[in-house]
């Protein structure tokens, strides 16, 4: 966009150059964060939450 843009070689209208650094900016912040969503299994943050609850619930307080 920068290269096309009024910076660059000026193909694009200014209105046309911000739009698009928009509309990638929004994209990138998807795709990334799906990315990051899809590699917590990975990194095994999940599961290992998972199991701390799994157990804390079977536990139950019983009143003394």
């Amino acid at each position: 966009m920068w290269i096309l843009g009024g910076q660059g070689f000026g193909l694009l209208p200014a209105v046309a150059e911000q739009g698009g650094i928009v509309a990638l900016d929004v994209l990138s912040k998807v795709v990334f964060g799906y990315i990051l969503l899809s590699s917590h299994e990975t990194l095994r943050v999940h599961s290992f939450y998972g199991e701390a609850s799994e157990s804390r619930a079977g536990e139950r307080a019983e009143p003394a």
